[in-house]
């Protein structure tokens, strides 16, 4: 900045003489004192002032002033000046840190942001219900394992951040922290003179001498204006501190909830992960159990149905008859049969084999399946692929395909009128030979029930009688004879 010069010499408001005069040195527009500790001579220059001349070696300037106060007194705009440029200088300073604390604010933010992948728990809970639906989409899957492997991997702490740009070797916070302390002191005691010589010195730059520092820190210091100024700009600067504090207390807790976010996806989505391939698991080792169960249950029923049959039907007893489905008449039949064989032991008729009327669907019994590769269905498939895919690899499916087992559908079934046409063949025609002599009538009335209940389980009328008038049989295998109660004929032949 050039000042005008001011002087109680009223002649040093025209051009001075070129020829043999003196002029004063002048910095930023005000004249140094003859005899300052710049020691500085020769030519100087004012910006709209007058013009020097080159001043004779040896001799000394001479002096337009009469004394110091009226130098100060007629440069006090000019000083005043000085002080607003002094001012205007901390201002820009405090601008350019505050500036910068917000964009290092910004930036550790937009760092945080970048480094950070937010939970989706509604993906989450997709996988975590219905693993298929989430893994046919490859946007899910691509998705899903972020959050699998979600880890936090952006700056924690701004103090330590260090900008992309920021070539110093040390964070941009202690960059910033170090400018601020660099002037703390200074703006602190700025209206003393030590402070004020600095901050002439910082305006007018380093290649100005002391003396001319000392001069600007004369007039600065005597007048108020520029103390004003200047306290007021400088008063703002601890304001840098609680800027640089509420940056740290903003930005910190942004990177803590990225690292919880990040941790928290991790874990749930690793939870929902393993949890449906517990239960993927969990359901193809039931199914296996259940199908070798089944297995196992169905060869015992046949096993059980067929040994049933295998016995003697006097020994088979009228409970599992008649669950097995044996109508009670035929129950009621081999009951009678049992006893007309204990009172006709001699005669030992052969029974049929029961056995030859258990119709069983299955020609062998199927083998109990050993593994879940054999009773995997396609659903199973389909699950254990998408868990595959949703983990990254990192499952190894179970089941590839679907397994080839088939359970047993089908259970025997008796064929209870075979049976009984059977016993109808070996008795119908047959009339027994021994009478016991304990029990004649008890025996033949046996052998006549059995008859009766074989005929109505046949759909067969009762064959009459011939006792009493009765009338007599016209069948195959009528003959003569005497029967109990007076009765004639041989035989039961067949209506």
């Amino acid at each position: 900045m050039s000042l005008l010069l001011n002087q109680d010499n009223p002649q040093s408001s025209g051009a001075q003489s070129n020829t043999g005069s003196s002029t004063v040195q002048q910095n930023n527009g005000i004249p140094v004192l003859p005899g300052s500790t710049s020691g500085v001579q020769g030519a100087a220059t004012t910006s709209g002032g007058p013009q020097s001349t080159t001043q004779a070696p040896g001799s000394a300037p001479s002096s337009p002033w009469n004394n110091i106060n009226s130098y100060l007194s007629n440069n006090a705009p000019q000083a005043a000046q000085m002080g607003q440029n002094v001012a205007a200088n901390i201002q820009n300073q405090y601008s350019n840190i505050g500036n910068e604390i917000a964009q290092t604010n910004q930036n550790f933010q937009s760092a945080v942001g970048a480094a950070s992948t937010p939970e989706n728990a509604s993906l989450i809970n997709e996988v975590s219900t219905n693993p298929i639906a989430a893994a046919s989409n490859p946007a899910n899957v691509t998705a899903f394992q972020g959050q699998l492997n979600d880890t936090y991997t952006g700056p924690t702490d701004i103090t330590q951040y260090t900008s992309p740009t920021n070539t110093t070797g040390t964070s941009d916070w202690a960059n910033i922290n170090n400018a601020i302390n660099a002037n703390a002191q200074t703006y602190a005691t700025a209206a003393s003179p030590a402070s004020t010589q600095q901050l002439a010195q910082t305006l007018e730059g380093s290649s100005i001498t002391p003396g001319i520092t000392n001069l600007d820190t004369i007039l600065l210091n005597q007048n108020p204006d520029s103390i004003s100024a200047i306290t007021n700009a400088a008063g703002q600067w601890n304001n840098l501190n609680s800027l640089l504090s509420q940056a740290q207390t903003s930005s910190n807790p942004i990177a803590q909830n990225a690292i919880a976010s990040a941790t928290a996806a991790q874990q749930d989505a690793n939870a929902a992960l393993q949890g449906q391939e517990t239960s993927a698991t969990n359901a193809l080792e039931q199914e296996l159990s259940n199908a070798a169960s089944g297995v196992a249950s169905y060869d015992n029923s046949v096993n059980n149905f067929d040994q049933e049959f295998n016995n003697n039907p006097t020994a088979i007893s009228e409970g599992n008859l008649l669950q097995n489905g044996v109508s009670p008449y035929l129950v009621d039949a081999l009951g009678a049969i049992a006893q007309f064989n204990q009172a006709d032991a001699p005669e030992a008729y052969q029974l049929p084999n029961a056995e030859t009327f258990v119709q069983n669907p299955e020609t062998s019994l199927p083998t109990p399946p050993t593994s879940v590769g054999q009773v995997a269905t396609s659903n199973d498939v389909a699950l254990e692929n998408a868990l595959a895919a949703l983990s990254g690899g990192s499952y190894t499916p179970l089941v590839t395909a679907p397994g080839n087992f088939t359970a047993p559908t089908g259970q025997p079934t008796f064929n209870a009128p075979g049976l009984a046409a059977a016993l109808n063949s070996a008795f119908r025609n047959d009339t027994p030979t021994f009478v016991p002599a304990t029990d004649p009538n008890g025996a033949l009335a046996d052998w006549q029930a059995l008859q009766n209940y074989l005929n109505e389980y046949a759909g067969n009328p009762t064959p009459p009688t011939e006792g009493g008038g009765g009338p007599i049989n016209t069948g195959p295998g009528a003959g003569t004879g005497t029967g109990p109660g007076g009765s004639s004929g041989g035989g039961f032949g067949n209506v």
